[in-house]
């Protein structure tokens, strides 16, 4: 003010500190705006991977390595015949005709095995391939199954074959 005598020293230390409470506050302001911004930027993500996950046109079971499903996409609840509740939890070894080795332990590196699937009375045939999945930092004990029903595609190479051999007569 003017015509005043200046701020003494205990003055200056109360507007320094009230000074540094409010920056201090500012800074808390954008840390939390910016950590809002990242909370919905990792929800959109989420939720992009999981309309991603549902609507591929591959069947996709996330299973852990001993190959107990803990989920399942729309397509695989259409080709097992059941519902994603009533897969989570069951063992791979239930639903497709795995090696006896692979009951405890699923291979992280399968690629287009031919496998029997276990799903009604007709003789159904799939392709079973699996990867590693890092189901938390460090920890890479996840897998990825993709399951495909050949079923027809072998039903029509049988049918071919037939044709071309009585051709052949």
């Amino acid at each position: 003010r003017h015509g005043e005598l200046p701020l003494g020293h205990g003055e200056r230390r109360l507007v320094a500190a009230l000074a540094a409470q409010a920056a201090l506050a500012l800074e808390n302001s954008l840390l939390l705006a910016n950590l809002r911004r990242q909370v919905e930027e990792h929800r959109l993500l989420e939720d992009y991977l999981e309309r991603g996950f549902q609507s591929s046109a591959a069947a996709l079971l996330i299973c852990d390595a001993t190959g107990r499903v803990l989920r399942a996409n729309a397509r695989a609840t259409t080709l097992l015949q059941r519902p994603a509740a009533e897969l989570v939890g069951t063992p791979l070894c239930e639903l497709v005709e795995l090696r006896p080795e692979w009951h405890s332990f699923l291979p992280p590196d399968l690629a287009g095995l031919q496998v029997r699937l276990l799903v009604d009375e007709r003789e159904r045939s799939g392709l079973l391939s699996t990867s590693v999945l890092e189901v938390a930092p460090g920890r890479f004990d996840g897998r990825v199954v993709a399951l495909d029903d050949i079923s027809d595609q072998l039903a029509l190479e049988q049918r071919l074959a037939n044709q071309e051999r009585l051709a052949s007569l």
